[in-house]
C-alpha cells in the first residue's frame, strides 16, 4: 500500500470507526485494512473487527465515495444521476431496500451503518469469490454456465421478493416525487406498491 493510499485508508477506517461507535453505543475498533478495487474516486477496503462489544462479523467491507457534489463526469454517472451525491444516495438506499429482504432473497452484502455527509457505506463481507467474469473467461464451459445459472436464480429470487415493496424504493430515492394517479388506490388515493 503506498503511503497515499495508507494515508487514505486511514481516513475512511476512522470515519467508519466513529460511526460504527455512534451506532452501536460502544467503541469499535478496526484494524488491517486491505485495498480493494474501486474507481478513482471510491475508496474500498475490507477491514478486521478488532474490538467490539457486539456480534459484528470478523470482517467488514467500507466504501467511501469522494468528490465534490456538483462533479460530474462525461459517461460516468448512470442516467438520471446528477451527480456523486444522487449516485450515493441511490446506492445506499438500494443497500437498505435489499438489506431489509429476507436473508434468502437478499442478493449480496448487507449494509451495517451509512453516513450521507461522509458518503461512506458499512457493508458485510462476502468473502473472496471469484467473479462471474472471471469464470465466464476462463474457458470452462460447465463451470461458466453454473456459475451464471446461479446468477440468475439469485437474481430471480431478488426480483421475486422485490416486486411488491418496489414502490417504497421509488419513494425513498424520489421523496418528493408522486406517483401518477392511475398508481393510487382509487378508493382511498394512497399510493399501492406494486
Amino acid at each position: 500500500m503506498t503511503a497515499l493510499l495508507a494515508e487514505r485508508a486511514a481516513e475512511v477506517v476512522s470515519a467508519a470507526q466513529q460511526l460504527l461507535t455512534k451506532r452501536m453505543g460502544a467503541a469499535v475498533k478496526l484494524s488491517d485494512p486491505i485495498e480493494l478495487s474501486g474507481s478513482g474516486r471510491t475508496t474500498v477496503l475490507r477491514v478486521r473487527v478488532a474490538e467490539n462489544a457486539f456480534s459484528l462479523p470478523r470482517t467488514l467491507i467500507i466504501k467511501q465515495m469522494r468528490g465534490a457534489a456538483a462533479d460530474r463526469r462525461l459517461g460516468g454517472m448512470a442516467p438520471g444521476v446528477a451527480n456523486i451525491d444522487s449516485a450515493f444516495l441511490r446506492e445506499a438506499v438500494s443497500y437498505q431496500f435489499t438489506t431489509a429482504l429476507g436473508r434468502d432473497h437478499r442478493p449480496g452484502a448487507y449494509l451495517l451503518g451509512y453516513s450521507l455527509p461522509e458518503r461512506l457505506l458499512i457493508l458485510s463481507d462476502l468473502g473472496e469469490n471469484t467473479s462471474l467474469t472471471s469464470v465466464l473467461q476462463s474457458g470452462d464451459v460447465a463451470a461458466g454456465r453454473n456459475a451464471l445459472m446461479a446468477f440468475a436464480q439469485a437474481l430471480g429470487r431478488m426480483h421475486a421478493a422485490t416486486v411488491g415493496p418496489r414502490g417504497r424504493l421509488r419513494r425513498a430515492v424520489a421523496p418528493g416525487r408522486r406517483r401518477p394517479p392511475h398508481r393510487r388506490d382509487r378508493a382511498t388515493g394512497a399510493d399501492r406498491d406494486r
